[in-house]
């Protein structure tokens, strides 16, 4: 209730065009803590506009944190893999005396296992995201996507 109070005073005073400084300091005056103080102002953006605009807020929600955790563990796991076959491509154009190319070809298939079941999954997610970003560009802001 008191969020709501103060963020209506700072509003208001918006409104009247005084200054963020001389809203703070009357709120000081009032009791209010320099936290509470700096939450409200922050509410509003300084846009030179005849009324008070209020700032975005960012998205903290459970389902953009597992698009992106799905995102990058699928970069992560085709990259890996990736990685993985051009090493074992490498192991096989220039083997040791010891090894045969039968030898790295269980690893190539895990390999590429991984690379087509990764790989669209990545595609996929980044799909979603950004056709989520499109509806709300908003979201460019959360501090998930940061």
């Amino acid at each position: 209730m008191a969020a709501l109070e103060i963020t209506r005073f700072v509003e208001a005073s918006l409104a009247q065009g005084l200054s963020k400084a001389k809203i703070a300091q009357a709120l000081k005056t009032g009791g209010w803590s320099e936290r509470e103080i700096q939450s409200a102002l922050q509410t509003f953006s300084d846009a030179k506009f005849p009324v008070p605009v209020p700032r975005k807020k960012a998205s903290n929600s459970p389902r953009e944190a597992f698009f992106h955790l799905t995102l990058f563990t699928s970069l992560y796991i085709w990259t890996w893999a990736l990685g993985a076959l051009l090493f074992q491509f490498t192991n096989i154009a220039f083997p040791l005396p010891s090894e045969s190319a039968n030898d790295f070809f269980g690893e190539i298939r895990g390999a590429t296992a991984s690379i087509v079941a990764a790989f669209p999954v990545f595609l996929f997610m980044q799909h979603i995201i950004r056709r989520e970003m499109e509806k709300d560009p908003g979201l460019g802001i959360s501090p998930i996507r940061r």
